[in-house]
């Protein structure tokens, strides 16, 4: 019995995939995965960092306008603020943005807050000055400096690397001096 053409492709084409075909369906099937694989490890981490940044960004205008209102208490504490130590310091938080001691700092995620309040300088590097009716000259202007950097773990606390990441947030603001 002799097959006929119509026949003879319905035998050839019940007979399945060859080798070679089932090889390139599986490594093209294994480059699409491992894209969207790398697609969804890039995007979770993106989306952790944006996280980590906004809360960074939300500790450094609460400590910023905590000491800007202690600064801007009165002219006396406004012209010593630049060798207060309680102005010009570091210290950790945790995710609260409660300070922690050096004690208490354990296996969790902090913050490294620097802080820095020093006299405004123009771009001639001279500060905005006036002198009073007593003839004593004061310092008009200050620039307060709040610099958040978050840390993953209490591991990464001696790191002095980490400076100026792309992890760390800074804001600055101008205080003018207070009026009497």
């Amino acid at each position: 019995m002799k097959e006929t053409g119509e026949e003879k492709s319905i035998r050839e084409s019940a007979l399945g995939m060859t080798l070679i075909e089932v090889v390139f369906s599986l490594l093209l099937a294994g480059v699409v995965l491992g894209a969207l694989g790398q697609g969804l490890v890039l995007g979770v981490r993106m989306n952790t960092d944006a996280k980590t940044r906004v809360g960074s960004l939300d500790l450094a205008k609460r400590v910023m306008e905590k000491l800007k209102s202690e600064v801007q208490y009165s002219q006396a504490v406004f012209d010593s603020a630049e060798t207060n130590v309680n102005f010009s310091r570091t210290f950790y938080t945790d995710n609260d943005g409660v300070e922690v001691s050096s004690a208490e700092v354990g296996q969790r995620s902090l913050s490294r807050v620097t802080t820095n309040v020093a006299n405004w300088l123009d771009s001639g590097g001279a500060t905005l000055s006036a002198t009073d009716a007593n003839g004593v000259s004061h310092v008009l202007v200050k620039a307060l400096t709040v610099r958040v950097l978050a840390l993953h773990s209490a591991a990464a606390l001696n790191a002095t690397s980490n400076a100026g990441s792309p992890r760390e947030v800074a804001m600055q603001v101008e205080i003018m001096r207070p009026s009497s």
